[in-house]
């Protein structure tokens, strides 16, 4: 059997880029429900290069997207939209991780692991049509 090549990044986990050699044993939530393609190691090695962040751990792109004014915003509309967005992630490869609120102004952020801004916006538009005026790729502080 072979073991994924990126395993001492993904914390013992199936790397987050849903691409996996020949044999890898997935054992993450993060994987797609889909069959991932199949890549030698080198190339899953290239692929994952520019996912290892400064902690020397394998992760998306993370992302903060911003709704400047939701006309109307309260503490249970927004809980709503971000259970629809949990449940529409998977079919974009997308993780919602938390998000912030101000019923006063409508301001909304969320923090999202996407592999890209455009997957990010796409949960947003199937699952309730919120789309966000700004989304910005962000790195974690420590």
């Amino acid at each position: 059997m072979t073991f994924h090549p990126a395993a001492k990044y993904c914390r013992g986990t199936a790397c987050t880029c849903g691409v996996l050699p020949d044999d890898t044993p997935v054992q993450s939530d993060r994987v797609k429900t889909s069959p991932p393609a199949k890549v030698n190691a080198s190339e899953h090695d290239k692929r994952d290069a520019k996912l290892i962040n400064s902690r020397g751990t394998c992760n998306m792109p993370l992302y903060l997207d911003i709704r400047e004014h939701v006309p109307g915003l309260t503490a249970v509309a927004v809980t709503g939209a971000h259970a629809q967005d949990l449940k529409t992630q998977g079919k974009h490869g997308v993780k919602y991780l938390k998000y912030w609120f101000d019923e006063d102004t409508g301001k909304v952020f969320c923090l999202v692991e996407a592999p890209t801004k455009e997957a990010a916006a796409a949960v947003h538009r199937e699952a309730h049509g919120l789309v966000a005026d700004e989304i910005s790729e962000v790195q974690e502080g420590t």
